[in-house]
C-alpha cells in the first residue's frame, strides 16, 4: 500500500495525495447497479412508429409502404419496405407485429367493412400504423398519430420525447381518376368528397392540396370554398373557416397547390373533413385530372 499523505489547509485539488490515499483501500469489482447516475438518455415509449412507414396509393387497391422502424414490447422492429393490395369498398387496418425475431415486423392487414365501428381488433404484439378506405376506384389514407397509441413520451430525466416529424400526418387522401368540376352553385367539391384523420381538441391543423391539372375553363374564373368538420363523411357538420379561401384563375390554369390552416374546435377523435366549392363566372367545362403518375394529393398534418 502506498505511504499515506497528509492533507494541510489549502491542499484541495492535489491529485497524487487524493489517488495515493485511496490506492488499496478496497478491493473487488465495482458494482454499477447501485452507481445509477442516469445519465444516458432512454424512453418510456412504446407501441410507437419511429419513422418511415409512410403508406401512398399509387392506384385505387394498390398500397405502397416505406421501409421503418417501430417500437414494441421494448424491441425495435424493422419492417421492409413493400406493396399490398385491398379489397374494394373496405377499410383496411395494417398493422406492424413481431415475426418473432424480436428483429424484423411484418405487416398484418385487418379487413372490415366501409365504415364498420367494430372488428378491427389490433394484431398481437403490433403496433397500427394506418387506414385505407377503398371506394371502387378511390382509396383514401388515414394515417394517424394515435394509430401508434401514443403521441410522445418522456425520457429518464423527464424530458419530452416526440416521433419522427414524418408521423406528424395524420390523415391523406389521393385521387388517381379525372373528376368535372363545378361551374356554377355551390356543390360539394368532387375532387376529394371527405378526407378522415384523427384529431385532438383545440388543435391546429394544416390541409395541403395538391391538384395536378385544372382545364377546360376559358376566360377568368372563380371558385370559394367552405371547410367542414363533422363525425360523419359527407354531414357537413361544424363550418371552420369564414375566410373566402379561394381558386382564381385564367385560362390553361395547369396545377393548383395551397394550403389551408384551421382548428379542430372541440372535435376529438375520428373525424372528417369536407368541402364544399362555391363556383361563379367559371367558362367551359372544367375537370380536375389525375392519374397513378401524376395523382392528386389531400393531405392534413397537425401544427
Amino acid at each position: 500500500m502506498a505511504t499515506k499523505q497528509t492533507f494541510t489547509n489549502g491542499d484541495r485539488s492535489d491529485a497524487t495525495k487524493i489517488t495515493t490515499n485511496f490506492e488499496g483501500a478496497y478491493t473487488g469489482e465495482f458494482d454499477y447497479y447501485y452507481n445509477d447516475l442516469r445519465q444516458y438518455r432512454s424512453t418510456s415509449l412504446d407501441g410507437v412508429v419511429l419513422g418511415g412507414l409512410v403508406i401512398t396509393t399509387p392506384s385505387a387497391l394498390l398500397i405502397n409502404y416505406s421501409q421503418g422502424y417501430v417500437l414494441v414490447n421494448g424491441y425495435y422492429l424493422l419492417l421492409a419496405g413493400g406493396s399490398t393490395s385491398v379489397n374494394a369498398t373496405k377499410d383496411t387496418y395494417f398493422d406492424v407485429a413481431d415475426s418473432g425475431d424480436h428483429i424484423t415486423g411484418t405487416l398484418t392487414k385487418v379487413e372490415v367493412a366501409n365504415g364498420a365501428t367494430s372488428g378491427m381488433t389490433l394484431t398481437a404484439n403490433s403496433v397500427r400504423i394506418g387506414k385505407v378506405i377503398s371506394g371502387a376506384s378511390v382509396s383514401t389514407i388515414n394515417q394517424a398519430c394515435d394509430f401508434a397509441n401514443s403521441w410522445s413520451g418522456f425520457d429518464v430525466l423527464g424530458n419530452p420525447v416526440y416521433r419522427a416529424i414524418g408521423s406528424k400526418i395524420v390523415g391523406r387522401g389521393l385521387r388517381t381518376t379525372n373528376v368535372s368540376l363545378a361551374t356554377s352553385g355551390i356543390t360539394a367539391w368532387t375532387p376529394m368528397t371527405n378526407i378522415p384523420f384523427i384529431c385532438r381538441a383545440n388543435t391546429g391543423y394544416s390541409l395541403t392540396i395538391h391538384e395536378s391539372l385544372i382545364n377546360g375553363h376559358a376566360g377568368t374564373g372563380k371558385s370559394t370554398f367552405t371547410f367542414y368538420i363533422s363525425s360523419t363523411a359527407l354531414a357537413y357538420t361544424t363550418v371552420i373557416n369564414n375566410d373566402g379561401f379561394s381558386m382564381h384563375a385564367t385560362a390553361n390554369m395547369g396545377s393548383w397547390n395551397t394550403e389551408f390552416t384551421f382548428s379542430s374546435l372541440a372535435n376529438t377523435g375520428y373525424r372528417f373533413i369536407d368541402i364544399k366549392e362555391t363556383a361563379v363566372t367559371w367558362t367551359g367545362s372544367l375537370t380536375a385530372n389525375a392519374s397513378t403518375t401524376t395523382p392528386a394529393i389531400y393531405e392534413i398534418r397537425e401544427l
